[in-house]
């Protein structure tokens, strides 16, 4: 079991693609380890952290690696996109989801 930090892709600073949008990624993994930061797509919220349990040999493939949340769940916002959210009301929709 460890403790992962998810960092979404789309993030500005986050994605491999681009320097600039790798850039907070590549100073995370320096910092906490390669194997304990992640880029990927995230359904919710723009960092979160994740427990990494392995299973078994014995559960099937499928299951070979469960994600169970950690509790903490960060979305990102500049002030401009945070009045923005508020005036257009994203700020409540996304409120919403992440007290779910």
């Amino acid at each position: 079991t460890r403790l992962k930090l998810l960092l979404d892709h789309r993030e500005v600073g986050a994605g491999r693609e681009h320097a600039a949008r790798g850039a907070l990624l590549a100073d995370l993994a320096s910092k906490l380890g390669a194997d304990a930061v992640e880029g990927r797509a995230l359904p919710l919220g723009d960092v979160l952290w994740v427990w990494q349990v392995e299973s078994p040999d014995c559960w099937s493939e499928s299951a070979a690696s469960k994600e169970v949340l950690a509790g903490w769940i960060t979305e990102r916002k500049t002030f401009a996109d945070l009045s923005a959210s508020i005036v257009d009301g994203r700020y409540d929709e996304q409120k919403l989801r992440l007290l779910e």
